[in-house]
């Protein structure tokens, strides 16, 4: 695992988010980063290895196909503000589950904004659906990175 995976993976182990999160996990002839069954949600943190965007943009169809919703993450976004792109994370399992996650009473720690994540209730709106969305540069949501 890279630096940000491990970093994010010790937001999403041990059912810290009310579901349980798997590493390195097969679908298909293909491995995630992370995925959940709880709402079928699979977590890619991309960083120098994921450079080839035609082929990542075959994998993630083929595992919408399968009914799974994929979200790509940064490096930067995941060392930057790792509590925003858990905050994400759990937007999307909880609206794809239709159940209201709990909440840690200390929750994530927080950082500076430097990244274009939703930070408001309107830029949220739609997230949790589709196939595969990656977080653009130019602060934008879109199936493209």
């Amino acid at each position: 695992m890279t630096d940000a995976e491990k970093l994010l993976w010790e937001y999403l182990r041990d059912k810290q988010l009310g579901v349980r999160f798997r590493r390195q996990h097969p679908i298909g002839p293909y491995i995630v980063d992370f995925a959940t069954f709880s709402g079928r949600v699979a977590i890619e943190v991309d960083g120098s290895t994921h450079t080839d965007f035609e082929k990542e943009a075959v994998r993630d169809a083929e595992l919408v196909s399968r009914g799974w919703r994929v979200l790509h993450f940064r490096n930067a976004d995941v060392f930057g503000e790792p509590g925003r792109v858990v905050s994400l994370i759990r937007r999307v399992v909880e609206k794809r589950t239709e159940v209201v996650l709990p909440r840690s009473e200390a929750g994530p720690p927080s950082s500076p904004p430097s990244s274009p994540l939703p930070r408001s209730e309107a830029e949220w709106e739609g997230y949790g659906e589709g196939g595969s969305q990656h977080l653009r540069g130019d602060g934008t949501l879109g199936n493209e990175p």
